[in-house]
């Protein structure tokens, strides 16, 4: 037997979140929402954009790796439906998304915290069929030309996320070996975590203090998705010799394989030699085993749930019982 398709997408209570173990760090009262302006949109391949939001007060912001919460209700027709057979979703669907922040805020050092942000990052794949990220992908462009387009930013919560606050006088601290795995536009987080980690290495080093870190990203992605992971070589080149970033990208193509290939091919071009190292495969057991020190790394993982459990099921096969993990789903 399958679910209803009238059966609406699971909306969490505040006091879930915090069951949840997720950390609440802007939460406003429902009457004191700030409206959020789109001012730009960028694209990052054929199904994935990023839009930046300025927001009409600064808020405190999460740690990288934190969501934003959104109210695009005005924007959709909700007047009273018993049944829609074209649509059934459309039914009880109350417009309100969220979207991991693929932006990350400053640390000030004087403060020992993060910087209030005014701006920010959400990074969505079109869905096709999808109400809001259609909106957003097909009308934002054109809204940007004519009239703004605002929303009600309901807040933003942290919790999947690489950086340990130990007190509130001192900057946070990131784990000195990492493995980070996403699927498709389970990426998002770690585009966040990875301008946190360059951020925090700057506010160190005012201090003449180094960051050390070694990470693997493992990042699975379907066509030309695989160019989200620009993001972080154009960044790569700034960070401090004490922060380490290898690359393993797994593509597989589909639909847009010629757009695919050519992401593969310019990636390449980039980043010559064995700080990426790209194939055409799904991840595989094999891939594991060659990480060095894997028992060693805490490890982030984040994509479609099918993904997350063939991913997590090898890695077990691999490090056992030593294997120490954080996921992040994407069913809130």
């Amino acid at each position: 037997e399958a679910f209803s398709p009238y059966n609406p997408p699971v909306r969490y209570l505040r006091t879930e979140f915090a069951d949840q173990r997720l950390v609440r760090e802007s939460l406003p009262t429902s009457n004191q929402r700030i409206r959020a302006c789109l001012v730009s949109t960028r694209k990052l391949s054929s199904s994935v954009r990023t839009f930046t939001f300025e927001l009409l007060a600064p808020v405190a912001a999460t740690l990288p790796g934190g969501f934003g919460i959104f109210d695009f209700s005005e924007y959709f027709d909700s007047t009273y439906r018993h049944m829609d057979e074209s649509n059934p979703q459309r039914v009880n669907d109350d417009y309100i998304r969220t979207w991991t922040i693929s932006s990350a805020a400053g640390f000030c050092r004087k403060d020992k915290k993060l910087d209030t942000v005014q701006q920010i990052d959400i990074t969505v794949k079109h869905k096709r069929g999808g109400a809001v990220s259609s909106f957003l992908h097909d009308k934002a462009a054109a809204h940007i030309e004519a009239a703004p387009l605002s929303v009600d930013f309901v807040g933003c919560v942290g919790g999947f996320c690489c950086f340990s606050l130990h007190a509130p006088d001192e900057l946070p601290t990131v784990p000195p070996r990492m493995l980070w795995i996403a699927g498709g536009v389970g990426i998002t987080p770690f585009m966040a975590m990875w301008d946190g980690i360059l951020g925090l290495e700057k506010a160190l080093a005012e201090d003449s203090r180094d960051l050390l870190s070694d990470i693997v990203l493992m990042f699975a992605a379907r066509d030309d998705d695989l160019s989200l992971l620009k993001h972080f070589l154009t960044r790569k080149s700034a960070s401090a010799s004490g922060i380490s970033l290898r690359i393993l990208g797994f593509q597989s193509l589909g639909s847009n394989a010629h757009q695919g290939r050519e992401a593969r091919d310019a990636l390449t071009r980039a980043v010559p030699g064995a700080d990426m190292v790209l194939a055409q495969q799904r991840v595989e057991r094999s891939d594991f085993a060659d990480i060095e020190r894997l028992s060693e790394r805490e490890t982030f993982l984040c994509g479609p749930d099918a993904f997350m459990t063939h991913t997590q099921t090898l890695l077990e096969s691999v490090v056992g019982n030593e294997l120490n993990i954080r996921t992040e789903s994407y069913s809130f």
